[in-house]
């Protein structure tokens, strides 16, 4: 499933969401709290790690039938000599499936992901408070100020 992250410095990456859409108002209402705003906030596409949590059904079934044989000799040549490819295919789910609950009950998952196909959202003007909560002033004119002397 793909999902979305925001950053306000395309370095932090924060939250997982369902749409860029969603990610991106994520972004804009934090970025607009913040002390100094970002003039842009940046929305990227999650990459989770691929744990390779699939495709070792093939490699125990050869070590078991070695070990197998090992302990036993001979008579145990036929051990594991009729499986069939849609039996290491369910292995294979099967294991994938085990492994991956087991890295989730360990809390062993990987805590980085890779972000790609970044957008650039500009934040929308924003009236700031000043310090005292009054409306900041706003500058109109540049020039020297005329004190009287």
């Amino acid at each position: 499933m793909t999902s979305y992250s925001y950053s306000l410095d395309r370095q932090v990456w924060t939250g997982r969401f369902s749409s860029r859409k969603e990610a991106a108002e994520a972004a804009i209402a934090r970025a607009v709290n913040e002390a100094t705003p970002p003039e842009t906030v940046y929305v990227g596409q999650r990459i989770e790690p691929d744990l390779r949590a699939y495709g070792h059904a093939r490699g125990v079934i050869d070590t078991m039938r070695r070990r197998v044989r090992e302990d036993n000799g001979d008579v145990a040549d036929g051990f594991f000599r009729g499986v069939t490819e849609q039996q290491v295919a369910d292995l294979d789910r099967a294991m994938e499936a085990t492994i991956v609950d087991w890295l989730v009950r360990s809390k062993l998952e990987p805590t980085w992901v890779r972000i790609e196909a970044v957008g650039e959202y500009p934040l929308p003007m924003v009236s700031r408070a000043g310090s005292n909560g009054t409306a900041a002033r706003e500058v109109y004119d540049l020039g020297v100020e005329d004190s009287g002397h």
